[in-house]
């Protein structure tokens, strides 16, 4: 049989700051993968998926991950710990920027002890953004021509900064 995924719908998470990506405790499912190992892929198109390797738990990290595509290979019991503990799996989005993203999961079981060979699923996951509030600011001088009277002007030359929103 065929493992398969139950990720959460959405992760609400807010703009600019780090947000933990935290999954259910039934995320993997394979009824015949026995003990046998799993491999799991974790994409996304943009940002930093941070990995918490100090707290594997019984999961592997493959050193050809990259910060939008970390592979983990495990049983079903430790690729669901890992996923569904808080501060393992974490994202940074790109700053000011809160646009949604897709985050795909796509799981082998790599021919463990099912027949047909390898069989895989994939579901995907939307992260919201809740937006912030940026403050603005400048860091040069906004040159603005006044006239002073007929035939004359004098340039004003005021510096922003500090401003609140």
């Amino acid at each position: 049989d065929a493992p398969l995924l139950n990720p959460p719908a959405i992760f609400n998470l807010v703009e600019d700051i780090t947000g933990n990506l935290t999954f259910n405790a039934n995320t993997f499912v394979d009824v015949d993968a026995a003990g046998g190992f799993l491999k799991a892929t974790l994409t996304i198109a943009d940002g930093y998926l941070q990995i918490a390797s100090a707290n594997l738990g019984g999961v592997s990290l493959d050193a050809s991950s990259t910060p939008t595509n970390r592979i983990f290979t495990g049983t079903v019991a430790s690729l669901n710990n890992f996923f569904s503990t808080a501060g393992n799996i974490r994202y940074t989005p790109p700053l000011n920027n809160d646009t949604q993203r897709t985050l795909t999961l796509t799981v082998s079981d790599q021919g463990n002890t099912g027949s047909g060979g390898a069989l895989t699923d994939t579901a995907t996951s939307t992260i919201l953004f809740q937006s912030v509030s940026d403050k603005p600011s400048s860091t040069g001088y906004v040159s603005c021509p006044w006239v002073a009277g007929v035939g004359s002007s004098s340039i004003v030359r005021h510096r922003f900064g500090g401003l609140n929103a």
